[in-house]
């Protein structure tokens, strides 16, 4: 019914509230993960998302889930225009603190912070454009957003379910385990979109209360305390022989790791030098292992170079990471030194002085702009000369193996930490337990660091990997998936201000990390490995997921074209 001037005006409050509603809805979705933390608060931003997109044709659903973007990309992606001006001062420039680094970092952000938000754009335009109610319109919106979180380009994907690997161990850690991290995303989703269809008839319809059921649980799981479901294998290490492993966080600055002269990098070598033999100390035992971060050596290596540096010297087991030459570039790379001192290996072979035989291996999965260009090959065809550094890919994932670990040792560097294949890749070559290997400095100390060890938690959770994490000025952790009651980490200590700490059960509850940015050791006893978990399903919602839309869309274009 035509219902005078004031229609358009009502139409108009109607779509503003809307807007506000997306924009609410996207700002909860960074405040539900680290440094905030508030877990709690996602389902309601899927709520406010339901509810702002409801009767609404697609192009309004374009620009409100724009919106909804524009809130969660511009609160979760600062750190770009930090990595961005870092790289441009140090490699290109030469100055760090260069005004015009500063300058492209601000303009990289402002660029890519609409264009990453424009995926929530084509997910509110998609739900929008599906049916109106019902079961379709939910599995809609889950599908959509399970393909933004697999296939819309991102420096760093990641996850809505994520946001459930809290710090403390929690039932989200349950759901983590259980149904995986896009599993739990996908349920997020559902259920907050079944609650939406629920608000407007809910004070008046009891029987629709059920469909809120759903969304309030996932309101309750982060605050609710819980266990993961792993079991522990038969071949346990025994109580009286503890695996002790070594975490250094040397908090070496960029602008020091990066100076190209002799005396510097010398200086840097002897630095490192002092955390490994510090770190291979292990209250009258030598280490089982020393893990240093990504890319710590100064300068590129060789083989042939860094078992000459280290095999004078050198009396623990050594993951490092470094940059390696190859005939055809460069590669970001990690080394693993079995030397082990004058104890006894896990398999009572003596060992020897010495760096050994070496185990290396390179990066698989790339950081897009960082280490590798997309489309390289046209850019350069069309005569642009980027300035960054195209690294040379690995074929597979990385698994060591040797009598002086006590199990196959799977490991990632950095970002390929938060991504569901490369981890799983690690299982199938036989790994039980996981090393990361990162850099955080490049992305500041605000935002990114605290989020990228959360991300790399959730997959720690999913895949029931014992998880060992060195940044050099992040934050280092380690992350024990094993039940409560019987933990793999039973006890630390830390190296700090030039002594050790006492060492402390972890039964107590003392964090298993270090403080950010800060020069530090953590050292861990490890008595327990769980099963890693590889359920082939979760491989499924992803590689499916985006096929299954497009046979969803394409139903729906028929079905509106047959009126």
């Amino acid at each position: 019914m035509h219902q005078g001037p004031n229609q358009p005006l009502a139409r108009a409050d109607r779509l503003s509230r809307s807007y506000g509603m997306a924009l609410l809805g996207g700002l909860l979705v960074p405040l539900s993960f680290e440094p905030w933390g508030l877990a709690s608060l996602l389902p309601i931003s899927i709520w406010l998302l339901a509810r702002s997109l409801e009767q609404r044709d697609w192009r309004t659903g374009l620009r409100i889930g724009w919106i909804f973007g524009l809130a969660v990309e511009g609160l979760s992606t600062p750190w770009l225009g930090n990595a961005v001006q870092k790289y441009l001062g140090i490699f290109v420039i030469g100055d760090p603190d260069s005004l015009l680094a500063l300058l492209a970092g601000i303009g990289a952000f402002l660029l890519w912070w609409p264009l990453a938000a424009l995926g929530w754009g084509l997910v509110g335009a998609s739900i929008a454009a599906g049916p109106a109610r019902g079961a379709g319109r939910w599995l809609l919106a889950g599908l959509a957003i399970v393909v933004l979180e697999s296939w819309w380009p991102r420096v760093f994907p990641w996850s809505l379910g994520s946001a459930l690997a809290t710090p403390d161990r929690t039932l989200g850690w349950w759901c983590l385990s259980t149904f995986g991290v896009e599993g739990v995303s996908l349920l997020l989703v559902l259920s907050g979109f079944i609650a939406a269809s629920a608000s407007p008839s809910f004070p008046r319809h009891w029987r629709h209360s059920w469909r809120w059921l759903a969304a309030l649980l996932w309101i309750a799981v982060p605050l609710l305390s819980g266990s993961t479901a792993a079991e522990i294998s038969p071949q346990e290490v025994p109580a009286g022989a503890p695996q002790l492993v070594s975490i250094v966080q040397p908090a070496i600055s960029l602008e020091t790791r990066h100076r190209g002269d002799e005396a510097a990098q010398a200086q840097q070598l002897a630095t490192i030098r002092q955390w490994i033999e510090r770190a291979s100390d292990g209250d009258g035992r030598t280490a089982d292992l020393v893990i240093l971060p990504e890319a710590i050596l100064p300068g590129v290596w060789r083989e042939a170079w860094l078992t000459a540096w280290l095999d004078p010297w050198l009396t623990a087991p050594l993951v490092v990471g470094f940059t390696r030459a190859h005939p055809e570039g460069y590669a970001n790379s990690v080394g693993f030194y079995p030397a082990a001192g004058t104890g006894e290996s896990p398999a009572g072979e003596a060992r020897t002085r010495g760096a050994g035989l070496a185990q290396l291996a390179d990066k698989k999965v790339l950081v897009p702009f960082g280490e590798r260009i997309p489309l390289g090959g046209l850019i350069s065809a069309l005569g642009i000369d980027l300035p960054l550094v195209d690294l040379i890919p690995a074929s597979q994932q990385t698994v060591f193996r040797d009598a002086v670990l006590a199990a196959p040792l799977g490991v990632s560097i950095c970002y390929e930490g938060i991504l569901a294949e490369p981890i799983f890749e690690t299982i199938e070559g036989g790994a039980r337990w996981h090393v990361n290997l990162t850099e955080d400095l490049w992305y500041g100390d605000w935002i990114e660091p605290a989020q990228h060890l959360q991300l790399q938690r959730s997959r720690a959770i999913e895949s029931q990997l014992l998880w060992l994490r060195s940044a050099n000025a992040g934050i280092s952790a380690i992350i024990d998936p094993t039940p409560a009651g019987l933990r793999g980490v039973t006890a630390i200590r830390r190296w700090s201000d030039g002594r050790w700490s006492r060492w402390r059960p972890t039964d107590v509850g003392e964090p298993l990390e270090l403080a950010m940015g800060q020069p530090s050791i953590l050292q861990a006893r490890i008595e327990h490995w769980p099963v890693p978990s590889n359920p082939g399903w979760r491989r499924v919602l992803r590689w499916g997921s985006l096929p299954g839309a497009l046979l969803w869309l394409t139903l729906l274009w028929f079905r509106k074209k047959k009126g």
